[in-house]
């Protein structure tokens, strides 16, 4: 990897964790240079729409690794069953969550929040990361052999992200076991 991919790369992880852990609002471009060990005139160089562009590329490169596990495990043959899957999802926050001491948030939801949202660009970055998400996950809530389960992707999403802002609050974890316990008696287990 050259030296400007790596400054690039860089910028973005800083301002990811800072976005996850402080907001996008609170969140000031001098603090992502510092956190990411960059020069001032690299963040311009590699974001010359500003704050912005780095935060569609924060959304981009969150949603590609999200949306790349869920096809990953929509491929498999044969595919998770449906109950694996909602333990997966809550499972992945629920150690996040711990790993960080309740610290780190979506920033899908810290650019919602701060309406950061109100840019165009950044409007339609989190128009694509939801859409990533919700098609592999349709399709393996739905089931091996049977149609995708739209509505229930959607509404897994929702109580998730929505279970993982109030985990942070309380610093607990019964929200997220409660939309597991209650996804899974949706499915029938």
């Amino acid at each position: 990897m050259g030296k400007r991919t790596d400054s690039r790369d860089r910028t973005i992880a800083a301002a990811e964790r800072l976005f996850r852990t402080r907001g996008v609002a609170r969140t000031g471009l001098r603090e992502v240079v510092a956190a990411a060990g960059t020069a001032r005139g690299a963040l311009g160089h590699h974001f010359p729409g500003g704050k912005e562009e780095l935060i569609v590329a924060v959304l981009e490169r969150n949603a590609g690794r999200i949306a790349g596990l869920l096809r990953a495990a929509r491929d498999l043959d044969p595919p998770p069953v449906p109950a694996d899957v909602v333990r997966a999802v809550v499972g992945v926050w629920r150690e996040e969550l711990r790993r960080t001491d309740f610290t780190l948030g979506c920033p899908l939801v810290a650019t919602v929040v701060d309406d950061a949202v109100d840019h165009p660009d950044v409007r339609t970055a989190v128009t694509a990361a939801l859409t990533s998400w919700e098609e592999p996950l349709a399709t393996l809530l739905g089931g091996a052999g049977k149609p995708p389960a739209p509505g229930l992707a959607l509404a897994l999403l929702a109580a998730v992200e929505g279970a993982v802002v109030l985990a942070r609050a309380r610093r607990d974890l019964g929200a997220l076991d409660e939309v597991e316990r209650v996804f899974l008696g949706v499915l029938g287990c």
